[in-house]
């Protein structure tokens, strides 16, 4: 019960990771992109750019609200089937994500609904696929999620500076992309490993496949929701140049490959982990066979008796005793 309740509380931290991603996130469009979009419709290839992170916190709230409500301590709850409760939640997170995202760019009601269509329905898949009754799972898989957006706001910071290092074409972008999602894969699926580790120690393999691979497939769910919705976008405005819309598809791939990358990197990571750093069965049979020879020589040394003497002399004890008992039953017969 205390694993539980410990996991309940740190699910409930994520829900406020997850609102505080977004709610960042969506300050920082509103802040640089809802007026310039609204004023200069060229900057179209600009937004979608900026998409990937409303876009991911919108798949991630929805999957952590799934979780916490599949878990939730009402047996009514529990009755039902995980996909029906992770379904109705999924609505209900797409639906105050979509809202959210609809108020920052009330100013253009097209773009606005497009964002708030796409940002709802990953919410929704998010929900999906966090609705699973192996709960040490997706509680595994939502920790390392979370440090996949630490690595994505790490590298967000530091894209800049490393790109000014390296020579500024399409291989370099797809080079960099590659190489960020083979890091935060490693990172995420340690991080699977571990939590499982601590939380549910007797977690077998497909466990840690499948919390490896959570982080991915969040990050591969919402750039498929990003390119759904660049396409929408472009179709809003003729206006946009050559140049910023070759930045944003070369932008688009260097994602894609990323979360495709982080996607096999921390699956493959987790199992790696489970199959190199945990004791097999046999070095736990050689351990327990070693163990028991010193148990006796300890036993030898304190000069103890093995139980086996201390059981004869106990039964020659006693069949002294019954000697005595018949030698005086005759004595008192002949009396």
């Amino acid at each position: 019960m205390s694993v539980l309740r410990s996991t309940r509380t740190w699910a409930f931290v994520l829900l406020l990771v997850a609102f505080a991603w977004l709610g960042l996130s969506l300050q920082g469009m509103s802040a640089f992109l809802a007026a310039d979009i609204r004023d200069n419709p060229g900057a179209v290839p600009t937004l979608v750019m900026s998409l990937s992170a409303t876009i991911i916190g919108s798949a991630f709230l929805g999957s952590v609200c799934a979780h916490l409500a599949t878990g939730a301590p009402w047996g009514w709850i529990r009755r039902i089937h995980p996909l029906v409760t992770g379904g109705v939640t999924g609505i209900l997170a797409g639906a105050l994500a979509a809202a959210v995202n609809y108020a920052v760019f009330s100013a253009t009601p097209t773009i606005a609904t497009i964002v708030a269509g796409t940002a709802g329905c990953c919410a929704l898949i998010g929900a999906l696929l966090a609705s699973r009754r192996t709960r040490p799972t997706v509680f595994a898989g939502l920790v390392a999620t979370l440090v996949l957006l630490v690595l994505m706001f790490l590298r967000g910071w530091f894209d800049n500076a490393l790109l000014n290092l390296l020579t500024r074409t399409p291989d370099t972008y797809r080079w960099v992309g590659i190489a960020a999602g083979v890091i935060a894969g490693i990172c995420v699926g340690l991080t699977a490993f571990t939590v499982l580790r601590r939380g549910n120690p007797d977690a077998k393999l497909y466990t840690h496949l499948g919390a490896g691979a959570l982080p991915g497939l969040l990050w591969l769910v919402s750039e498929i929701g990003v390119r759904v919705a660049a396409a929408m976008l472009m179709g809003t405005t003729q206006e946009a140049d050559e140049l910023s819309i070759f930045a944003m598809r070369h932008s688009l791939d260097a994602q894609l490959n990323g979360c495709l990358a982080a996607l096999f990197a921390g699956a493959t990571t987790a199992v790696l982990a489970f199959g190199l750093l945990l004791p097999s069965d046999d070095e736990d049979d050689e351990n327990d066979t070693e163990a028991e020879p010193a148990t006796q020589d300890t036993a030898d040394e304190d000069g103890s008796e093995p139980a086996g003497e201390a059981t004869d002399e106990t039964d020659g004890t006693d069949s002294t005793a019954d000697e005595d008992d018949r030698t005086g039953s005759v004595e008192d017969s002949s009396r």
